[in-house]
């Protein structure tokens, strides 16, 4: 029995001592590495010429070698684009013609869209607005238009043709280019995501680097294993950010499904020239500033 605890015991003093980490010092600007024998934590501070602040900042966990957790923010500022329908709020809704959506707030912050109900400015005359909600079919089921009036102090007003009582909205924060109205009198939040450039959101980050095979079909079919191949497409895509405008629609040239080891975790649907697009968890993001040449090379080995 006394030798039993004493095995025991020995073997709970290595337990401990492979979860003590030994912390290193990278040379990339800042990060720190803790590393144990059971687990590898990153704290990721590092420089970057793509971030607005100079640096990248995140972490990173591997337990036995396997990659179970991480998140970079990389710190890019928003960026409209030449002719693109953006830039200050005020202005647009003073000048362009734009539609707003009726939007809610989840517990989590996150925009939940009534696609079926908006606000349009400028679509029905100038300085005239129109509300129109309606049902799944599209089938209109109340609507209020008026005309629009903006304060000194930067407020909307919507004056009703056939009501005395005006609705006021004030421009909320802005967050990845995604404007935001919010109306008194409960009628309610509305936003308008302008056109430009984001950083690429973490969940794509964090699901591509787990990719273990490549499978293309379309004007290619092949199925990419090598790791050196793999990566470059991964950098590929890191070294992207998210495209927020329309984009055109021609037929797909590259469908492409990621594994990690035998599980999907992603859809990539690609036409060189038009679009990039990456689907996990049935959410579509588009990208932008794809290298194409390179992407080509190495899907078309």
């Amino acid at each position: 029995m006394k030798k039993k605890n004493i095995i025991l015991l020995v073997a709970i003093v290595i337990f401990i001592l492979m979860l003590i980490p030994i912390p290193m010092r990278l040379k990339d600007g800042g990060s720190v590495e803790y590393k144990a024998i059971l687990y590898k934590y990153t704290k990721i501070h590092r420089l970057s010429e793509k971030s607005s602040t100079g640096y990248e900042d995140g972490w990173n966990l591997k337990i036995l070698g396997f990659h179970v957790g991480g998140e970079i923010n990389t710190h890019v500022q928003a960026e409209c684009c030449d002719s693109c329908m953006c830039g200050d709020t005020l202005e647009l809704i003073k000048n362009t013609e734009t539609a707003w959506t009726l939007t809610t707030i989840d517990s989590n912050g996150n925009y939940v869209y009534n696609q079926h109900s908006f606000i349009n400015f400028h679509g029905t005359g100038k300085n005239r607005f129109a509300f129109f909600k309606n049902d799944e079919n599209g089938n209109t089921i109340s609507e209020i238009k008026g005309i629009i009036s903006i304060t000194r102090n930067a407020d909307i007003v919507l004056i009703p043709d056939n009501s005395s009582k005006e609705i006021t909205c004030r421009i909320g924060e802005e967050k990845d280019l995604i404007a935001i109205l919010e109306c008194d009198n409960n009628f309610g939040t509305f936003t308008l995501q302008k056109e430009g450039s984001i950083e690429l959101p973490s969940i794509i980050k964090n699901t591509i680097i787990n990719t273990k095979k490549i499978v293309i079909t379309g004007n290619k079919n092949k199925t990419i294993t090598d790791e050196n191949d793999i990566n470059e497409i991964i950098n590929i895509i890191i070294d992207s950010n998210r495209w927020t405008g329309p984009i055109t629609l021609p037929s797909v040239q590259y469908d492409m499904e990621l594994f990690d080891d035998n599980k999907s975790i992603a859809k990539i649907e690609y036409t060189p020239g038009h679009y990039f697009t990456v689907i996990i968890d049935n959410n579509s993001y588009n990208l932008g500033n794809i290298d194409n040449e390179l992407f080509k090379s190495i899907i078309e080995k």
